[in-house]
């Protein structure tokens, strides 16, 4: 077998043992209005738009700070408690803290979604920092929220255009 072939074979198994990993995590379930579509998957909270995907990475998430450590909510076990045609109420909870977070959201109409994050703390813990964050495909430039317009900033010091 030459390296051509061998590394064929490591690419599908670890394609399989993906799938395997994205099928063992509770099913993929969705909610959607007219052009929005949002997922939720074992892993976390995707949106699209017009059937393209608007997120990318970990998609819809929570970080939390303690001690100057990050985690987030991507590597939290995630459960659907409660679901309707236009909304998902989700419980995240964190691994490696006592910290478990229920999600509203809620697609209100095609142009606005719904987003909201409580936090619970099963025992004393320091939290430096909380945030929620949504990581967009770089296709999708800019960002409307209520009446405010714009451009997302880039990474680095300027401005996205």
């Amino acid at each position: 077998m030459d390296i051509t072939t061998k590394r064929h074979a490591i690419n599908h198994f670890l394609s399989l043992l993906s799938n395997y990993r994205v099928r063992k995590r509770i099913p993929k379930d969705t909610i959607s209005k007219g052009r929005i579509k949002v997922v939720c998957s074992g892993y976390g909270v995707r949106l699209y738009w017009d059937a393209l995907e608007v997120t990318q990475g970990a998609g819809l998430n929570s970080g939390i700070n303690t001690l100057g450590l990050w985690t987030d909510s991507s590597f939290a076990e995630w459960q659907i408690l409660e679901k309707d045609s236009d909304y998902f109420i989700l419980k995240a909870v964190f691994k490696n803290l006592p910290i478990s977070q229920i999600w509203k959201i809620k697609i209100d109409n095609e142009q606005t979604i719904t987003w909201h994050v409580e936090m619970h703390v099963e025992e004393e813990i320091h939290v430096d920092e909380a945030c929620i964050v949504c990581l967009v495909s770089p296709d999708y430039k800019a960002w409307v929220n209520n009446y405010k317009q714009g451009y997302f900033p880039r990474l680095r010091q300027g401005t996205a255009g």
